[in-house]
């Protein structure tokens, strides 16, 4: 399954149950939730407080290095091409039957858990 459907929304962010558009934010807060904070928490590949710094800047956290959130995420990339690693986050995806997910898909996970972290802690 993918991270959609483990969201319970379709290609087009609409809840499956309601046809409800899902906003992004919700669509990954669901996907956090149902994972667990905790669970994601470890493989943040940065500090909090440092990342609580950066946040004043950035919003997105594009001012940190992407490829510390590429392996975070259970990838590492060779010749601009990405090789799954079967280690970080993609460990707890595959733990909950997600199997399908590219390494954007981790970075946007880790990278909203890491926001709530930010804001909560």
């Amino acid at each position: 399954m993918n991270l959609k459907k483990f969201a319970n929304v379709d290609s087009l962010y609409r809840d499956l149950n309601t046809g409800q558009e899902v906003p992004w934010h919700d669509y990954m807060r669901r996907v956090i939730d149902k994972l667990g904070l905790d669970d994601i928490k470890p493989y943040i590949p940065y500090e909090i407080d440092y990342l609580k710094e950066k946040l004043k800047e950035d919003v997105h956290l594009n001012n940190t290095t992407l490829q510390r959130w590429d392996e975070a995420s259970g990838f590492c990339f060779h010749r601009g091409e990405p090789y799954y690693t079967a280690c970080g986050l993609s460990i707890l995806f595959r733990r909950n039957g997600i199997t399908c997910f590219s390494p954007s898909d981790g970075v946007c996970v880790l990278k909203e858990a890491a926001r709530i972290l930010c804001e909560t802690t």
